[in-house]
């Protein structure tokens, strides 16, 4: 099998003859907070956190994303993202501009490049290294030298003016928290905490059996349910926020990140969800189908595992409103032992993506070279003339 099994992500096109209507942005802010929730669940999850023969539900999740094929070494791609060393390779378009680039992660460095297209054929490449000491980036299309910001030492320059003294050191303590594995370890244990101290707080109850196509035949599933009500999550997206300030308020507040103002939205939008009521359907012990309905909303979400080699194989995220059901997302695996992974088709008729994600557990760093440029210590004048020099660059690349 292939070191590097994709997940490819297909164009947003009408599935199956199903309504291509455009998705309201609460179903996609909805999504979205679901999606961040559950990658940190997966995390805990895989590393056998909070589980119990009791606990039938997280049991079935970790079954679920156990059962994954395998990529290297016995380990699959849940398994490689936990251990902390990792290559993630992205390549796509959306709306017809490409882009190629690679996350890598080991130990206390991380490396971030790749291409994106501009305008016509002007493509921008970049490649930016975070290690103990410093951060350093390249962009060929800006300069030919190397921007570095040595987050170690004091900072004489401009920026100091321009960020203030506190803002550099939270930018500082940011960056040397970002390498740190014992920081992060303790940032995404806390984040955890917060998350399974509401969730041990939840009456499950059993529910009703229900009927799911599972590896393709209809098969009847086990359910749970509980309800989590609107102060709950509150609790629990206030919980993460304060995780999050502690470790990277400061920085984001030093770099004018409007962070703060994302999150109020995401908290008037869960306000607005009320209580949501939640059902988990598991068959053989592993996940079968996930229903949520919001007490104020006409949506209810359902997430089916359709199975096949594996409970993940096949998945189908589905909306259902007073017009009716609508898929929004499917995602198809390629058998076990195929080169390939996963196809998603997520239909919100507005944008149109194409993604290929490949996981790798082997991490071969890029090393980069040039003349340098410290930021950290560049005249105002210096970085005027800089910033003159990459406008002048991007609008002469627009203009060809």
């Amino acid at each position: 099998m292939s070191e590097k099994p994709d997940v490819t992500m297909g164009e947003m096109t009408k599935a199956d003859g199903k309504s291509g209507r455009k998705v309201p942005k609460k179903i996609i802010w909805t999504i979205g907070v679901v999606a961040v929730a559950a990658i940190i669940l997966i995390i805990g999850i895989c590393s056998g956190a909070f589980l119990s023969r009791s606990n039938r539900i997280l049991l079935a999740a970790r079954n679920t994303i156990k059962d994954l094929p395998t990529v290297v070494e016995n380990r699959n791609a849940a398994d490689i993202i936990a251990s902390g060393k990792y290559t993630i390779g992205v390549k796509g378009a959306v709306r017809g501009k490409d882009f190629d680039g690679t996350f890598k992660y080991k130990d206390t460095q991380l490396q971030a490049g790749g291409t994106i297209s501009l305008f016509g054929r002007e493509n921008l490449d970049f490649l930016a290294n975070l290690d103990d000491e410093q951060l350093c980036a390249s962009i060929p299309m800006l300069t030919d030298n190397l921007l570095v910001y040595n987050y170690k030492e004091e900072k004489d320059g401009y920026i100091v003016d321009l960020l203030g003294a506190d803002g550099v050191a939270s930018i500082d303590a940011a960056l040397r928290e970002l390498t740190s594995k014992e920081e992060q370890n303790r940032a995404a244990q806390e984040i955890l905490s917060v998350i399974y101290d509401e969730y041990k707080t939840l009456d499950i109850k059993k529910a009703e059996k229900e009927e799911f196509i599972v590896d393709g035949s209809a098969r009847k599933c086990n359910g749970y349910e509980f309800t989590v009500t609107e102060d709950e999550l509150l609790q629990v997206m206030d919980g993460v926020k304060e995780v999050y300030d502690a470790y990277y308020g400061g920085a984001a507040d030093a770099l004018k990140l409007k962070l703060g103002e994302d999150f109020s939205q995401l908290r008037d939008r869960a306000c607005s969800m009320g209580d949501i009521n939640v059902k988990v359907y598991v068959y053989q012990n592993k996940l079968a189908a996930v229903v949520t309905e919001a007490e104020k909303s006409d949506t209810a979400f359902r997430l089916l595992f359709k199975g096949g080699e594996y409970r993940m194989q096949n998945l189908e995220l589905l909306a259902e409103d007073l017009e009716g059901e609508h898929s929004i997302l499917e995602l198809t695996g390629k058998a076990a032992g195929e080169e390939g992974g996963y196809e998603f088709l997520i239909d919100n008729g507005e944008h149109d993506i194409n993604l290929v994600i490949s996981i790798s557990g082997e991490v071969q760093f890029e090393k980069m070279s040039g003349d340098r440029i410290d930021v950290g210590n560049m005249s105002e004048a210096d970085l005027r003339k800089f910033i003159l020099r990459t406008v002048g660059t991007i609008i002469t690349s627009h203009i060809r």
